[in-house]
């Protein structure tokens, strides 16, 4: 149960605390399991654990993207708290861990879509996460370079004209990436979600795009075998 499991991530021993940390951030992307979660005290939880060990802190910011993902009303509650307040979530945007760098993006990114004040500051940091996702996306694990392309994907939902120019100019960066041997069905999906979603900003960036070879990819992703590279 949720409880049960909120139980074990606040016990003392790391390994154990973490990996349930994780069960729960990836049970709990729906509406009804973030309101299962907070109804049964998983903010004490993941206040008490911000300031805990890199590992613990990096699933704890797991959850806390789980939490927030799609929810504008815990999405507020996280900004209101000091732990977890777009002061505090910035450093970590920088920090020495993969992983913790992608939560922590996440985060912000999510505090950028809830809209009013918070997002007008928060632009300012745009090119920062901008940054930290292309990093990530050259990362060795393939779990972690997943989960950066849908950081891009959503970096380009968000519409911010500065970033579509800079994601312009990495267009064949972008393309090469998503063509690439080692990329997942997942991978380029998202990819091609964001390429896709970048052409149809202007003129000029499609134009960049179809001068990459943009079209050709297009071509040859509707014959993949991963039905979600199809349907993008």
């Amino acid at each position: 149960s949720v409880s049960k499991l909120l139980g074990l991530a606040d016990g003392a021993e790391d390994d154990l605390a973490c990996s349930a940390l994780t069960v729960l951030a990836r049970v709990s992307r729906r509406r009804e399991h973030q309101r299962a979660l907070v109804g049964s005290g998983a903010w004490e939880v993941l206040l008490r654990h911000m300031h805990g060990t890199h590992k613990r802190r990096e699933a704890t910011l797991e959850l806390l993207a789980a939490l927030t993902r799609d929810n504008e009303e815990e999405t507020r509650a996280m900004l209101r708290r000091e732990a977890t307040s777009f002061a505090a979530l910035l450093p970590l945007v920088l920090h020495e861990r993969p992983f913790t760098r992608l939560f922590a993006c996440v985060c912000i990114i999510q505090a950028m879509r809830s809209g009013g004040e918070e997002r007008r500051r928060e632009q300012l940091q745009l090119p920062l996460l901008l940054h930290t996702a292309l990093s990530l996306l050259r990362e060795p694990h393939k779990l972690l370079r997943e989960r950066a392309t849908q950081v891009l994907r959503d970096l380009v939902d968000l519409k911010d004209s500065q970033t579509l120019l800079l994601l312009s100019g990495m267009a064949p960066t972008l393309l090469a990436l998503a063509e690439g041997e080692g990329a997942t069905g997942r991978e380029r999906e998202n990819l091609l979600m964001a390429l896709g979603a970048m052409a149809a900003t202007s003129e000029p960036c499609r134009c960049q795009l179809a001068s990459c070879g943009f079209t050709s990819l297009i071509a040859t992703s509707l014959s993949s075998s991963c039905a979600g590279v199809r349907r993008a």
